[in-house]
């Protein structure tokens, strides 16, 4: 199995989950440490489940240093794994601005609409597409989340924030900040309609 433990993930109807093939996609070895790290978002919630994300690139996409190669905004099919459960043929990609040019960049990973994920808390639904934050111009790594947790303690549609350990490929890439993207799912959970949503840039 390459090092590759066997994960019992919840196959959900319709999502096609092939757990059986995991540890076949690429013939590396592999440890994956299960660092107990559990979440509290920047609204309260709390969660026992360990915040430790996990993603499997083909290595041929990635430079020396664990990023994306080439044109990094471009999607890549990959595998997503959390607290068990197998998330296969999701998009992956980095992205930002000023920040491509950090060594620690941003993620994107959009989920099949038949498996979507459901995030660490039990109060969230299930969303179609995740930000993981780098934080790398902020060592501390609380700016953007107390921020974000100023603008929900007034009472305002907030984005919800909580941090992670990130392994790409077996090996550790650091702390980030998961982002709660601001689309359809975020509207429908914050009783918005949908509207204008703008988006500032460096």
């Amino acid at each position: 199995t390459n090092d590759v433990p066997p994960f019992s993930g919840v196959n959900r109807v319709g999502s096609g989950l092939k757990v059986t093939l995991v540890p076949l996609l690429f013939a590396l070895p592999m440890t994956f440490r299960s660092v107990l790290f559990t979440p509290r978002s920047n609204s309260g919630l709390t969660s026992t489940r360990p915040a430790v994300y996990h993603l499997l690139l083909d290595p041929s996409e990635l430079n020396p240093s664990g990023d994306l190669g080439n044109n990094v905004t471009v999607y890549r099919r990959g595998t997503f794994i959390y607290n068990g459960e197998v998330f296969d043929n999701v998009r992956i990609r980095h992205h930002g601005q000023s920040s491509l040019g950090t060594p620690k960049k941003h993620w994107k990973i959009d989920f099949n609409k038949d498996h979507r994920f459901l995030t660490p808390f039990a109060d969230h639904p299930e969303v179609d597409n995740i930000g993981l934050e780098s934080s790398y111009g902020d060592k501390a790594f609380l700016r953007e989340f107390l921020s974000y947790k100023s603008w929900i303690d007034l009472g305002l549609p907030g984005l919800e924030m909580w941090h992670v350990r990130l392994y790409v490929n077996g090996a550790y890439r650091g702390l980030y900040l998961h982002e709660e993207t601001p689309n359809e799912d975020w509207l429908d959970r914050k009783a918005m309609m949908v509207g204008e949503r703008m988006q500032g840039l460096e």
